[in-house]
């Protein structure tokens, strides 16, 4: 069973469709799933892998990125992964198919340019029509997907989530550091250079004495 779906920009993470469970069994507390679900959207970049699956407790995250747009859902461990892409690739076409019947000049240029966050909510309802065709993964024609041939399947990664998330806190972390010693190295160098200037002036100073006690001894014997 496919737990949520998000949609999203994957320059800026912005989230265009976010899809909940929704009916008897949707009692279930998945918010800290929905936080590391938004956290693991807005650390994808054009870096990252066109599909992974991440585990995280009882569950596993699966994405694929596709013309910028990432397509992450989660669902049970137990579920089939062949069959979580295969959602992920149907929702993928249908999308694209939904954005061009929308936008048929331009669908690429408003998923770039859209400012506001679920923006294209209205293909929720082909999500939750989608999610109740995946729902039973022994259903003749989920058997059927099973049975497609997937190439890439076993080569997709596999990752944990408190590996990706505490990856992306160390390198925010260095990133703070590298920043803090930038800052400290500037004040140091501010530092040298009003020392450099006062020891600077002190020399001028006892230099300028000198000259003018040698003026002065030059003036009384002469």
């Amino acid at each position: 069973m496919v737990k949520f779906t998000f949609i999203a920009r994957v320059t800026d993470g912005n989230l265009l469709v976010q899809s909940m469970e929704t009916g008897s069994d949707a009692q279930e507390d998945l918010d800290v799933y929905k936080q590391q679900g938004k956290q693991l959207i807005r650390k994808l970049d054009g870096n990252s892998p066109a599909k992974c699956s991440i585990e995280s407790g009882a569950y596993s995250f699966h994405y694929l990125i596709d013309s910028g747009i990432a397509y992450l859902m989660l669902a049970a461990k137990g579920y089939p992964k062949r069959l979580s892409y295969a959602y992920l690739e149907d929702l993928k076409n249908e999308f694209i198919r939904h954005l061009q019947q929308q936008h048929p000049a331009d669908w690429q240029h408003q998923v770039e340019t859209v400012s506001r966050p679920y923006a294209f909510i209205a293909f929720d309802k082909t999500i939750q029509r989608k999610r109740k065709e995946f729902a039973d993964p022994n259903s003749r024609g989920n058997l059927g997907k099973l049975g497609d041939d997937i190439s890439d399947i076993h080569s997709i990664m596999k990752k944990n989530i408190t590996d990706v998330l505490d990856r992306g806190q160390k390198l925010e972390h260095v990133s703070a550091v590298s920043s803090r010693l930038k800052e400290d190295s500037k004040k140091f160098a501010w530092g040298a250079k009003k020392m450099n200037d006062q020891l600077w002036w002190k020399n001028a100073s006892m230099a300028g004495g000198v000259l003018f006690l040698l003026f002065v001894l030059w003036k009384l014997f002469m």
